[in-house]
């Protein structure tokens, strides 16, 4: 009978223990955390911080994130980018979160763009590519937040990029 005692005692702290975990991460998980699509920045050649303030007139790159060799050649410079006008800007995963503004509805503001096909001025955000069975969706950018930019700089890229 004592054993029996002791093991459920211990079983009972155990879940005492395992919901206030729960409950921990369920507050704690309330922050403004944007998700990024992996397969995007995967097929990005640059991600850049940039400065929107119409989807319509080029941007300003303010930091270069990837490649480490761009940093310099990009930074400061003023990119048209060809297709911000058709991008979603990606929300943040939580229940509170505001909807997100329609696709060509950018609003003004720093944003983590991956492109591709930086040349002469101009450059492209990097499309998500499809899953198969699904049709494929607008491309995303980000708003720049600390999260964003860890999410983005932990992305392993491919060789030979």
């Amino acid at each position: 009978m004592k054993a029996a005692r002791i093991r459920l005692i211990v079983a009972a702290g155990l879940f005492v223990l395992w919901m206030g975990y729960l409950i921990h991460l369920a507050y704690t998980a309330h922050q403004q955390r944007a998700v990024l699509s992996a397969p995007q920045f995967l097929v990005s050649e640059d991600d850049v911080v940039a400065e929107v303030t119409d989807p319509k007139e080029p941007v300003k790159v303010v930091e270069v994130l990837y490649p480490e060799a761009d940093k310099e050649r990009l930074k400061g410079q003023s990119l048209r980018v060809e297709n911000l006008a058709d991008c979603r800007v990606a929300q943040p995963q939580t229940a509170d979160a505001k909807e997100a503004p329609p696709p060509g509805e950018v609003p003004p503001g720093r944003y983590l763009l991956p492109l591709v096909n930086v040349h002469d001025g101009k450059a492209w955000v990097a499309l998500i590519p499809p899953s198969p069975g699904f049709p494929p969706g607008k491309p995303l950018i980000y708003p720049d937040s600390e999260n964003a930019r860890e999410q983005a700089l932990r992305m392993r890229k491919p060789a030979g990029r």
